[in-house]
């Protein structure tokens, strides 16, 4: 007759003597807590460079821009040829704006009031501040007239007949981004036509005549 067995005298009494492997013997795969940090550190500084170098939301973000400076210029021919009236067009490049002054008969500047897509904060001047689109901040490089540099901030008319004076045309340059990611942006105003055409996003700008002003530049 074979003698009962409890279910705990079946157990072996000691795991080690029966053959079972031991916690010392088994080698450990988990990442300690500096070894975690290390490798976030460095996706971090690997998605950064990865950011400056491509980052596509510059692109739209110029074209953007260039949209709106096509706009306003369009809409300030169509104010000279309607009213019979010559507006002149002031850059500030280190501001990154320009502003829309009328002109009276005796030469004097008379201020716009802003249109209603453009966000301004003071509405009875029309400035158009590149670095406050809602698109994102956009920034003038420079403007380059045709013909002899100009003395002060660079300055153009477009008259009733919707020409422009200068008559040779203007260019007005766009950028963003830095470094490797820098790009940039032309649209161009035919002086015998009034009309804006705006260009392809570039990774060259313009070139510097050494003569010339940083801020208007003959072409």
């Amino acid at each position: 007759m074979t003698p009962h067995v409890s279910p705990c005298e079946r157990l072996p009494a000691d795991p080690v003597a029966e053959g079972a492997p031991s916690g010392r013997g088994i080698r450990r795969h988990a990442f300690t807590l500096t070894e975690v940090m290390v490798v976030l550190v460095v996706l971090a500084i690997l998605a950064s460079l990865l950011v400056q170098q491509w980052n596509p939301g510059l692109v739209e973000r110029l074209e953007a821009g260039g949209a709106a400076v096509a706009a306003d210029l369009a809409y300030v021919r169509g104010l000279a040829v309607s009213q019979a009236t010559t507006y002149e067009v002031v850059a500030d490049v280190s501001g990154d704006s320009f502003e829309v002054q009328g002109v009276a008969g005796d030469g004097s500047r008379i201020p716009v009031p802003a249109p209603a897509f453009v966000p301004s904060p003071d509405s009875s001047r029309f400035i158009e501040d590149l670095s406050r689109l809602p698109s994102g901040p956009v920034e003038l490089v420079t403007v380059q007239i045709s013909g002899p540099p100009q003395q002060g901030p660079p300055r153009f008319r477009f008259l009733p007949t919707g020409t422009v004076d200068p008559p040779y045309g203007v260019r007005i340059w766009l950028a963003v981004g830095q470094g490797d990611a820098r790009r940039y942006l032309s649209v161009d105003i035919d002086g015998a036509t009034g009309r804006t055409t705006v260009g392809q996003v570039k990774r060259e700008g313009p070139v510097q005549a050494p003569s010339a002003l940083a801020s208007a530049t003959a072409y």
